[in-house]
C-alpha cells in the first residue's frame, strides 16, 4: 500500500494533531520541573515529589486518592493544592479488554476522550517450550494509511500522543 505525502495524512476536518492535556500528567517531568521553576522551587522538589510517590505507591495510585495528602510532607505546603489542581495521577483508562487465542486488546480512553488500541500478541516457541509477547502501543490517535481491514485506519490521523 502506498504511503500519502504528508500533507494529505491528516483526514478532512479532522482535529489538530498537537493536543494540550489539563490536568497535566504527573509522569511528565520536563513538564513537572518547569511547573515547578515557574513557582521559584528547585529541581529538588520535582525529585523529592517522584520519590515520594513511587515509595509510597509502588503499586500506582488511583486518581481518586490523589489529594494534597498523599503528596510528600517535605514539599512546600503551598503548592500541593496548585500541584493536586494542575497534574493527574493517570491521564487515561482502560474501557474495554478483548481476549482472543493469540492474546488480547485493549481499548483506552485518553484523557481528552479520544480512544487508542493496544494489543497484546502471546507466541509460544515450541523449540524454546517458552511463551513470550510481543506489545504493540498506539503513538497517534487513529492512522493515515486508511487499510480497510482495521479499525483505527478507518478514523483517519486524528492526533500525536506523547509519553
Amino acid at each position: 500500500i502506498p504511503i500519502p505525502p504528508a500533507e494529505q495524512m491528516v483526514s478532512p476536518g479532522a482535529q489538530p494533531r498537537t493536543r494540550t492535556l489539563y490536568p497535566a500528567p504527573i509522569l511528565d517531568l520536563a513538564r513537572v520541573e518547569a511547573w515547578m521553576g515557574e513557582r521559584g522551587l528547585r529541581e529538588t522538589h520535582a525529585r523529592t515529589l517522584y520519590r515520594g510517590l513511587f515509595g509510597k505507591f509502588s503499586q500506582g495510585i488511583p486518581n481518586e486518592e490523589w489529594t494534597e495528602a498523599t503528596l510528600p510532607a517535605e514539599l512546600p505546603q503551598r503548592i500541593k493544592t496548585d500541584l493536586v489542581r494542575d497534574f493527574t495521577m493517570s491521564s487515561s483508562r482502560v474501557v474495554e479488554q478483548v481476549a482472543s487465542e493469540g492474546g488480547f486488546k485493549l481499548v483506552v480512553e485518553l484523557q481528552d476522550k479520544q480512544r487508542v488500541e493496544t494489543v497484546v500478541i502471546r507466541h509460544h516457541h515450541e523449540s524454546a517450550q517458552k511463551t513470550r509477547y510481543t506489545v504493540c502501543v498506539s503513538s497517534q490517535v487513529g492512522c493515515a494509511k486508511q487499510c480497510n481491514f482495521c479499525a483505527t485506519g478507518t478514523m483517519g490521523l486524528r492526533a500525536d500522543l506523547s509519553a
